[in-house]
């Protein structure tokens, strides 16, 4: 036959005649089996997924436009859509890739949206960012240092007013002792005004809102965006050249620099802040061949559903970085926290369901029957056996009777053991606290079991890992600072800076060893002369747990020397041996007067 088929293939050939289609009938079936259908049987081959541009929102990047990352997934082997698992009608096929191949890949944000969805993806991301924002951060003033520019200097010479006449020293004693005689408050500095008007500011922009969505949305989808809204157009104030500002439109001034000075962000122009998702922005250029310059792989400007917006106007926050070679891939994100705890989770959720599975049917109900009629094929044998089963299971309860044949069946149970059952599950789930560095007790509310058992240990050590991820935040927090500054001010004071407050506080116990280890501490100060009575009371003063914040006035006078400061007698002897003035602190004798 194949001999045949040979010799009318080429006579076709050299007649010029084209080959017949084949019909229906002579075609081969052939397996073509759905890709997703493997979901469900567990029996696909691990495949290697390429790394390819994600796929981007329609109108993320304008229509006569071209973005350096986009997708283009037609090339693939498998089949223009099968890869891309940035579409949910490939969710499920997606899930099971990534627990074969441990998470590798970027899932598409519609995917890591839908992850949001379970409480063991959006529980982390809430825990870290209410435990990063939870105390929040504390405005201070730091010292001012003398190094300062000549000409500013002479500057600062011209512009500022002579100063008053000198006061005599009787008369400032005087003025000193009106105020404390009538109980007036002391001035409020200016640093204490500024930084009253920042705190102000910070509530009514919602920056400490805005972060805690920028740290949940960085571990949802690995990166996350805000941005600035200045417009110099609605500023309050004229520029000090008395010339008008020109009218810029705000998409046109989105595509320039942002400059954090007063030219930049004149006074009364910043309009307020905007947390933006990654699905809607993509890279609108960046620098690939140069990996000395600054601005490598990192883009120096954005596309946000069509709109071009310079990246010094759209802080970008990622915390889990990729090299360089996948962050096209990422969409120039990283790598989220749900993708890391996508391996633990679904180990979780399978034992948990083969848990559940096994509890529901751990026994077996057996009939021990004559099966001679069943076997042989008697007609309707099988099917009143079967009717007769179906009667008991669908009645079986603890209400139900059984009926037997005691000469021929008997009535068994075979059940599987259930201990350790408990002990399984419960590893599974304290493993996906693994990626997350969160202890068990904040992310699940388990606490430790066994005699003296506590937490106070691993709380501690994940204060400290929370303290370092806010170093990560504190970069675009300070110029956030700076741009609330240049919009209540005009300026940004260098002296004003901030400090994340601590989680941890001390116990009132340990509040009082603190205060005596301070006491002793200034007393030892004094006594050698490093600093006076007056800068002792200042630094209780300014010291919030010190319990002596309402002081005001200088410190009161030491006692005089030779003078028993409880009798008021006269000492006799040389100082130090019961003679002169006592060392401060001490009584005379030597004896300390902390009791």
């Amino acid at each position: 036959m194949k001999f045949a088929a040979r010799i009318r293939a080429g006579l076709r050939s050299w007649l010029g005649i084209k080959e017949p289609e084949p019909t229906r009938d002579q075609i081969a079936p052939g397996l073509k089996i759905d890709p997703t259908a493997f979901v469900y049987f567990g029996s696909q081959p691990i495949i290697a997924r390429p790394i390819h541009a994600p796929k981007l929102f329609p109108g993320v990047v304008p229509d006569n436009a071209n973005a350096p990352v986009l997708a283009n997934d037609a090339g693939l082997a498998c089949g223009p859509h099968f890869v891309a698992m940035d579409s949910e009608q490939f969710a499920p096929l997606w899930s099971w890739l990534q627990d074969v191949n441990s998470g590798l890949g970027f899932p598409g944000y519609a995917y890591l949206s839908q992850l949001t969805q379970r409480s063991e993806y959006r529980s982390p991301a809430e825990t870290m960012a209410s435990e990063m924002t939870r105390e929040w951060i504390q405005l201070k003033t730091k010292g001012t240092t003398e190094e300062t520019d000549d000409s500013d200097e002479r500057q600062a010479d011209d512009a500022a007013p002579p100063p008053p006449p000198p006061k005599d020293s009787a008369e400032e004693d005087d003025a000193d002792a009106r105020m404390d005689d009538d109980g007036a408050e002391p001035a409020v500095s200016e640093a204490d005004k500024k930084i009253e008007d920042l705190e102000a500011a910070l509530e009514e922009f919602k920056v400490r809102e805005h972060f805690r969505r920028v740290i949940e949305q960085d571990w949802f989808f690995g990166r996350s965006q805000l941005f600035l809204d200045v417009d110099p157009s609605g500023a309050d104030v004229e520029q000090e050249d008395e010339t008008p500002r020109t009218s810029v439109q705000p998409v046109v001034l989105r595509t320039v620099p942002l400059m954090i000075d007063p030219q930049g962000v004149p006074k009364g122009s910043l309009r307020g802040f905007k947390v933006i998702e990654p699905i809607w922005t993509t890279p609108y250029y960046y620098n690939a061949t140069d990996p000395t310059a600054k601005d490598f792989y990192k883009p120096i400007a954005w596309f946000v559903l069509g709109q071009k917006i310079h990246a010094s106007r759209l802080l970008t926050f990622v915390a889990r970085e990729v090299p360089d070679l996948l962050k096209p891939a990422y969409n120039f994100g990283g790598i989220s926290m749900s993708q890391l705890m996508e391996p633990y989770v679904f180990q979780w959720l399978r034992t948990r369901n083969s848990v559940s599975d096994l509890i529901h049917t751990f026994s077996i109900i057996k009939l021990a029957t004559n099966m001679t009629a069943v076997l042989a094929g008697t007609t309707g044998a099988a099917k009143g056996l079967m009717d007769r089963m179906k009667l008991f299971t669908q009645n079986r309860d603890n209400q139900g009777v059984f009926l037997l044949d005691k000469n021929q069946e008997e009535l068994g149970q075979e059940a599987v053991p259930l201990s350790g059952l408990g002990e399984l599950q419960a590893q599974a789930q304290e493993h996906m606290a693994a990626p997350t560095h969160i202890p068990l007790v904040k992310l699940l509310g388990v606490t430790p079991t066994g005699l003296n058992a506590s937490s106070e240990g691993e709380i501690k050590v994940f204060y400290d890992y929370v303290r370092s991820q806010q170093q990560i935040y504190s970069p675009h927090l300070q110029t956030v600072l700076e741009v609330i500054q240049l919009h209540l001010f005009g300026h940004v004071d260098d002296s004003i800076t901030f400090e994340w407050v601590p989680l941890t506080s001390p116990s009132i116990k340990e509040l009082a060893e603190i205060r005596k280890a301070d006491a002793d501490t200034g007393v030892a100060y004094v006594n050698a002369g490093v600093v006076s009575a007056d800068e002792e009371r200042q630094r209780l003063i300014a010291d919030p747990n010190s319990g002596y914040t309402g002081l005001s006035g200088s410190a009161p006078e030491p006692p005089n020397p030779g003078v028993d400061p409880e009798t008021g007698l006269p000492i006799e002897g040389p100082p130090g041996e019961g003679g002169g003035a006592p060392p401060f602190g001490e009584k005379p004798g030597g004896e300390s007067t902390d009791e």
